[in-house]
Formats: structure tokens, C-alpha cells, sequence
């Protein structure tokens, strides 16, 4: 048996998977999801003898992250830890990307505008850590002696390099996203962003860059694409003109840079999809034979950014059917999940009566709780929005 449970984490990601042999834990929310839902839970199940094989951070963003900084800080030392025993941790830091670095030894005046970006830190709405006290993610990796990336020889998780990975006889981790291009993209974006805050000398393998590596992204800002909105707001939910929708592309180098997964456990298949670019997904699921007349078919799919258009698209929808969604966001800060999305994912045909799952109830639970669209589309929205429903079993 799996058990899914599925945090109240505002407009991130929090998963927990409950299996025989241990328990997956997929992004952690900001730091009140952490201390006032994951926490509790954790130390309850570390008292039943259980740890967390895999801790898994798709990439690098605070509604993904936050949770995680003020979890590790808490949870001290892999070898005795406070709140429950990490077997390994996944999160692509700069250490782990390939671009090339120095031995030398920057200047005191370099140091002092890297130490600038962790300003970043300032704007995470919750405060519970402070860049400006060194605590970024990678440092309290390092600090505590957690496992990071073993399972990827030390390196980036990237499909040009890890194609699966297997844990035990039952578990097994495909993965999609991200390739070569995208974290290249991604350091490009960032040294450009030293540049521009002056930065001239070369990088080097001072922890520092780490540091400044991941507070610079946290701080980086998405300007809405004027169509994009158009198509998120539009009034009317008419599910046969959303379908005819065409897609905009999410470009940030962040989100491109996210990992996604197929998870088989049990012979039971999950869809993971972190806050990927569907373009990837859609080659990457081709490439394994799925197509509009044989579609993937999966236990469970995460809907990619909260379900938003720019990291979904009708393509996915057709080469890809579940029994089970998933929609992580309360939709208040951003209009997740879009029209558009929802159209797509409910208006393919089917034989069976999909549940869609929201740890909110945001305007996308409202506009699908209509009898007539449930009838017409054969799904039904579930909401697990307290500590006795969100737990379900796949």
C-alpha cells in the first residue's frame, strides 16, 4: 500500500509518501508548513522507527525550499538528528553544476558583494531563517553531514547523465527533467546577475558562491506575459473553447531547471512534475512511447507549478491519462491552477471517473465542483484540506 499525504503549504509543494520501506518526502513548503504540519507528523513517525530514505528538492524556489531550511536547521546532525534520520538528500546546489571554477581566492571587496545577493533572503515572506546568518540550504547540507547527491555520484541530477535510479526491489525513479541545456541556462542566468551587480572576478570553489547561488534565485522575480494573464483570467470557464487554448511556454531558467520524476512503486506508477516546462516532459514521455492514441497511463500525476499554463499544456493531456491528480496551491498569490489547465486535464475523453485532488479549496475546486461538468467530464474534485483527509491511498 501507498499513502499520499499532501500539505497545506500556501502556493508550494509539500509531499509526503508513505511506504513499507521508509518514506519519500517531495519539496517542504515555506517554514509554517514545516512547523505547523510536517513537523509534528515526522516526529510521530520517527517514534514508529521510520526515516526518510529519499528528501527530495526539486529546485531551487522559496515555496519549495523554505520549509527545508528551517527543517535541517532544526533536525541537526545526520548521525543523531532531532526530529527524524535523513537517509539522503537530492537538491541540485551550484557546487554540483559543471561550469568551471577556480582555486583562487577572491578579494575581500568580492566577498562583500556576494554577500549583497544574500539580501535575497529579505524578501521570503516568512523571516524564521536569514540569509545574512549563512543559512543557506547547501551550508546546512554540509554543516549537518547529510548524504547529497550520492545517488548521482555527487553531481547534478540530469538526464544526460541518470536516466533511473533504484532504491531496494520496489522502488524505482525515472526521471524527465532536467537535461544539460536547462541547468547551463540556469548558470548562465545567475552569472549574469553577478555581472550586473558588478561582480569581475572569477568564480571560484569557495562556499560562498553556493551561498550566493541560491539566495540570488530565491530573489528572482517572474513578470507576468500579458497573454498568458489574458488566458489565466478569462471569465467564462467553457471547457471546449479552453481546450483550443494554445500554450505559453514558462521560460524562467529556475523552473527550467526543475526535476520531474516517474516514480513506480509496487508496480504502482506516479507522475511527479516539480514546477518543469512541459516541452521536456512531452519529448522525454515520447521518447518512452507515449502518444495520443496509447497514452501513458499513470496511478497518480502532479500537476507541474501548481497547474499553472505556462508549465502545462494540451500535448501533456493527450499523451499522458490518470486516475488520480494532484493540485498543490491555495491560488491566492497567483491565479493557479489556470482555465486553461483545467480544461485540458478534464476535457480528454475517458472511461474512468478521475479524482482531482486540491489542498486548497482555491477558485479551480470551485469551478470544478459543478454536477453538470462532472457528469458531462466524468471526474470528481476531492478536497483534502484538514489533517483527517489529506492522507489517501493509491
Amino acid at each position: 500500500m501507498i499513502q499520499i499525504e499532501i500539505f497545506p503549504a500556501v502556493n508550494g509543494d509539500c509531499f509526503l509518501l508513505h511506504l513499507e520501506e521508509g518514506l519519500i518526502l517531495i519539496d517542504c513548503g515555506y517554514a509554517s508548513t514545516f512547523t505547523e504540519h510536517l513537523k509534528p507528523v515526522l516526529e510521530t513517525l520517527h517514534g514508529q522507527g521510520k526515516s526518510i530514505l529519499r528528501f527530495i528538492l526539486t529546485h531551487i524556489d522559496e515555496d519549495h525550499i523554505q520549509g527545508a531550511l528551517k527543517f535541517l536547521a532544526e533536525n541537526g546532525s545526520a548521525e543523531n538528528p532531532s526530529i527524524i534520520k535523513i537517509e539522503e538528500i537530492w537538491h541540485n546546489s551550484y557546487r554540483h553544476l559543471q561550469g568551471e571554477r577556480s582555486n583562487d581566492i577572491i578579494s575581500n571587496e568580492s566577498e562583500l558583494l556576494l554577500k549583497s545577493s544574500f539580501s535575497a533572503g529579505e524578501v521570503i515572506p516568512e523571516k524564521q531563517i536569514s540569509a545574512k546568518q549563512g543559512s543557506s540550504l547547501g551550508a546546512l547540507i554540509l554543516k549537518h553531514g547529510y548524504n547529497w547527491n550520492t545517488d548521482f555520484n555527487d553531481k547534478a541530477f540530469s538526464i544526460d547523465h541518470f536516466s533511473e535510479i533504484k532504491i531496494g526491489e520496489n522502488i524505482k525513479f525515472e526521471f524527465l527533467s532536467p537535461d544539460d541545456m536547462a541547468l547551463e541556462r540556469l548558470e548562465k542566468y545567475w552569472k549574469k546577475e553577478l555581472y550586473r551587480l558588478g561582480f569581475r572576478e572569477k568564480i571560484t570553489n569557495q562556499k560562498i558562491f553556493d551561498d550566493a547561488f541560491e539566495f540570488m534565485l530565491l530573489s528572482e522575480k517572474i513578470v507576468p506575459d500579458e497573454t498568458l494573464s489574458k488566458a489565466v483570467s478569462a471569465s467564462a470557464f467553457d471547457v471546449e473553447e479552453l481546450k483550443k487554448q494554445k500554450c505559453a511556454f514558462d521560460k524562467t531558467p529556475k523552473n527550467g531547471s526543475s526535476l520531474a520524476f516517474i516514480l513506480t512503486v509496487y508496480n504502482k506508477k506516479m507522475l511527479f512534475m516539480g514546477d518543469a516546462v512541459p516541452a521536456i516532459i512531452e519529448q522525454q514521455l515520447m521518447n518512452k512511447k507515449a502518444t495520443e492514441e496509447n497514452p501513458m497511463q499513470f496511478d497518480l500525476i502532479k500537476l507541474s507549478h501548481h497547474g499553472s499554463y505556462g508549465n502545462n499544456s494540451p500535448t501533456f493531456f493527450k499523451i499522458t491519462d490518470s486516475s488520480k491528480y494532484l493540485i498543490s496551491t491555495n491560488g491566492i498569490s497567483n491565479p493557479h491552477p489556470s482555465k486553461p489547465t483545467l480544461a485540458w486535464l478534464i476535457g480528454r475523453p475517458t472511461k474512468i471517473v478521475r479524482e482531482i485532488y486540491f489542498n486548497y479549496q482555491n477558485e479551480g475546486y470551485n469551478l470544478l465542483n459543478n454536477d453538470i461538468l462532472k457528469e458531462t467530464f466524468k471526474y470528481s474534485p476531492v478536497l483534502v484540506d484538514n489533517p483527517s483527509k489529506r492522507k489517501f491511498k493509491i
